[in-house]
């Protein structure tokens, strides 16, 4: 029943996978003080992790063929002159990317609660659409960014000051998850003030690490709190 990572992957990956490990002197011994070292599974993770590609478009490549059945060609795509890995997460939207797509992706991976499950239908107001390929920055924190707490998607508005949308959140979360197998917003919640529910409220997303799972739910357009907070492009 488990619906997360190597519990997907069909008996004949498993096989061929063991084989590569076999023909390299890999024992059965081996893989016994994998499953029973923690550290050594976990530099085993680090190292496999290093061999995936660094160029955030081939990166995004990837997670588009591997967690959402799509070949991408995103050769076009500009990115920011400005974009440093090291203080930016870069989001790049596909073209025709919807957001019940990418729940249905993130759902092989984790579990997902919606708020309500057509969010295409029911999401209908977006500050920026994915009618053509397109990348965004946004700072590279696991919570939100924290200047912008207690500022309802009004005050934000107001402000001229430009928040995530409800898929560019989802699309980080799934690049996020496949760099480090972990979870952003896990204290704090992202407001959404990109997008729009068709009555109004504003989506945001949280991990609830209590229960496992990705939320998304809404907020009044009005409503402040410490713990909510935007993530604005950069």
């Amino acid at each position: 029943m488990n619906k997360s990572g190597l519990w997907n992957a069909g008996f004949g990956k498993i096989g061929a996978t063991l084989k590569s490990l076999e023909d390299a002197g890999v024992t059965t011994d081996h893989l016994a003080t994998i499953r029973s070292d923690g550290e050594l599974a976990k530099k085993i993770a680090d190292l496999c992790r290093a061999t995936e590609p660094s160029d955030i478009k081939s990166v995004w490549t990837r997670i588009y063929k591997r967690y959402f059945n799509r070949r991408v060609n995103l050769a076009d795509v500009v990115i920011p002159d400005h974009y440093d890995p090291k203080k930016h997460f870069c989001i790049i939207a596909a073209r025709g990317i919807t957001l019940n797509e990418v729940v249905k992706g993130l759902r092989k991976l984790f579990t997902v609660h919606l708020y309500t499950e057509d969010l295409d239908a029911n999401v209908t107001a977006n500050d920026r659409i994915a009618d053509k390929d397109y990348a965004i920055l946004f700072r590279k924190n696991i919570e939100a960014d924290e200047e912008f707490k207690n500022l309802s998607a009004n005050q934000l508005k107001e402000k001229g000051i430009s928040g995530i949308t409800l898929l560019e959140r989802l699309l980080l979360e799934a690049l996020y998850f496949s760099a480090t197998l972990e979870h952003l917003d896990v204290s704090n919640v992202t407001l959404c003030s990109g997008s729009r529910f068709s009555d109004g409220h504003v989506p945001y997303v949280l991990w609830d690490s209590v229960a496992s799972k990705l939320v998304v739910h809404w907020y009044s357009p009005g409503l402040s709190r410490g713990c909510l907070r935007a993530r604005v492009a950069v």
